[in-house]
C-alpha cells in the first residue's frame, strides 16, 4: 500500500470553505483525479489551479464530516481502462464553484501506489479515504457529484478487501524484517551428516521457503589465535551452494569435505 501526506487544500479551495461557512453555497465534490507527476520539494501545493500529468477521473464515491474538523472523501479507482501502468504520485478533490470547477485539494505521495494495466481477467482497484481538516466543518454541508460512484456495497467490500491486504502485507514485513537482520548461526562439527554430501540442518526463526538466503561472513571470537582462526576458515571454506536448502523455518547447509571444528557464519536473506 502507497503511503500519501496528509492533503492540502488549495486556496481556491480555502475561498470555497468560506464561502461555505458563511452558509452561501454547500461543497459538492465533483471528481477525484491521479496524477503521475512527480513535483519537486518546496511545491506550494497551495497555489496549484490543476493538476499535471493526469491519469484517471473519477466521481467520489462518499463525503461526510467526521468529529466535527474532518472531511472525509472516498474515491474509488478501477484499472478496466488502464492500458499501461502508472504510479498514483497524487490525489487531487476538484469541487463545484458554481458553474467552475476548481482543484479543491491535493494528496502527495510519499510513497506511491503503481496502478496495473488490466490483464483482462481480474480486475485492481485503490480506494482512498481522504481526509481533510476544515475549522468548524459541522457548519457546512458536503456532497458528491453522484454520476458514477460506487456502490455503498461496493465501498464496504473493498474496504473488508483493504483490511485484509494490510494484514497480509504487515504480516509478510515482519517476517522479512526479521530475517533481513543479519543472524550468527552455529554449525557444530558433530552434527554433520555422515555422507557426502555432508549436511546439517539448524533452526533460524523467521526463516521461510519463499526466502532467498545467503552466508555474508564468518565469525571469529576475541581471543582466537592463529591456529583457532585458520581452522575456522577452513571449516567454512568447505561449504556449498544448497539449491534446496531454505526451509520454512530452518536452513540446510551443505559441505564438501565434513568440517573438522565448530563455526559460526552471519547469514542475511530477503523475501522471495
Amino acid at each position: 500500500m502507497g503511503v500519501y501526506k496528509k492533503a492540502v487544500i488549495t486556496r481556491a479551495g480555502n475561498a470555497l470553505v468560506a464561502r461555505a461557512l458563511a452558509g452561501d453555497v454547500e461543497i459538492r465534490f465533483s471528481h477525484a483525479r491521479t496524477s503521475s507527476c512527480e513535483y519537486p520539494d518546496g511545491t506550494d501545493f497551495e497555489e496549484l489551479t490543476e493538476l499535471q500529468d493526469i491519469q484517471q477521473t473519477v466521481s467520489p464515491s462518499d463525503a461526510e464530516i467526521v468529529n466535527g474538523t474532518v472531511v472525509s472523501i472516498v474515491s474509488l479507482f478501477r484499472n478496466e481502462n488502464v492500458l499501461k501502468p502508472y504510479m498514483i504520485q497524487n490525489i487531487g478533490l476538484y469541487a463545484m464553484d458554481g458553474d467552475r470547477e476548481i482543484l479543491f485539494s491535493v494528496s502527495q505521495a510519499v510513497t506511491a501506489d503503481q496502478m496495473p494495466p488490466y490483464n483482462g481477467v481480474a480486475p485492481s482497484s485503490f480506494l482512498y479515504n481522504i481526509q481533510l481538516t476544515v475549522s468548524n466543518a459541522s457548519s457546512i454541508t458536503v456532497t458528491v457529484d453522484p454520476a458514477g460512484t460506487a456502490s455503498v456495497q461496493e465501498i464496504l467490500e473493498l474496504k473488508e478487501k483493504q483490511k485484509e491486504l494490510e494484514k497480509s502485507i504487515n504480516a509478510t514485513n515482519q517476517a522479512v524484517n526479521k530475517l533481513s537482520i543479519p543472524r550468527n548461526v552455529t554449525l557444530l562439527a558433530s552434527k554433520w551428516s555422515t555422507s557426502y554430501p555432508y549436511e546439517q540442518t539448524v533452526s533460524v526463526e523467521g526463516v521461510t521457503a519463499a526466502d532467498r538466503v545467503r552466508v555474508i561472513g564468518v565469525v571469529h571470537q576475541n581471543g582466537n589465535n592463529e591456529t583457532q582462526d585458520r581452522a575456522i576458515d577452513k571449516a567454512a571454506g568447505q561449504l556449498m551452494y544448497n539449491e534446496n536448502g531454505v526451509k520454512d523455518g530452518a536452513l540446510t547447509f551443505r559441505a564438501k569435505k565434513k568440517p573438522a571444528v565448530d563455526f559460526t557464519v552471519v547469514v542475511i536473506g530477503t523475501g522471495g
